[in-house]
């Protein structure tokens, strides 16, 4: 259903702390969730929250990004979403700055994330063998793509990869 702000608030209050994710993704929220899932991410950590796809103020997204950035180097995580969160470039980068050196995959799709992004996970990738990112349903020019694809087909050639997923990356037949 669609949660509005008094009832995601009334869930957030009431949450038992043995609750480690909750995820409030794609319903009607505002900045008001916003800042209380933060305030319930302050008072308990190692809890996740999702807000992917509400209604979130460029202001409150881009704190909510520096806040995951602060956060992100200290710790073990392996595996961090953060698609359809309607990133920035701005965003994203300070996400991939503050990865810690436990993290094995990283989801940037679905974002707003142009050449820039993809440049910047492009070095995140050549640092960081058996990492992987993706960029998928962003605004990635041709020339990127090409250049992602290639250097792809160059890491596999050398890899022991078991999973591969290229969903929705609108490759095209040469790549």
């Amino acid at each position: 259903g669609q949660l509005t702000d008094e009832d995601a608030t009334a869930i957030l209050l009431a949450l038992p702390k043995s609750i480690a994710f909750l995820d409030l993704s794609g319903n009607q929220l505002s900045d008001l969730t916003a800042s209380i899932a933060g305030e319930t991410l302050y008072k308990r950590s190692g809890m996740s929250i999702s807000l992917a796809a509400n209604f979130l103020s460029p202001t409150i997204k881009m704190l909510l990004a520096e806040a995951l950035a602060e956060h992100l180097s200290q710790s073990a995580l392996m595996a961090l979403s953060v698609a359809r969160g309607q990133l920035t470039d701005e965003d994203a980068t300070a996400i991939l700055l503050a990865l810690p050196k436990s993290i094995a995959f990283l989801d940037l799709s679905g974002n707003q994330l142009s050449d820039l992004t993809a440049s910047i996970a492009g070095e995140t990738l050549y640092k960081r063998s058996g990492m992987s990112i993706s960029l998928a349903a962003n605004f990635l020019s041709p020339t990127i793509k090409m250049l992602l694809a290639e250097a792809l087909a160059e890491h596999l050639s050398q890899s022991a990869l078991m999973a591969l997923s290229v969903a929705r990356g609108q490759l095209t037949d040469e790549d």
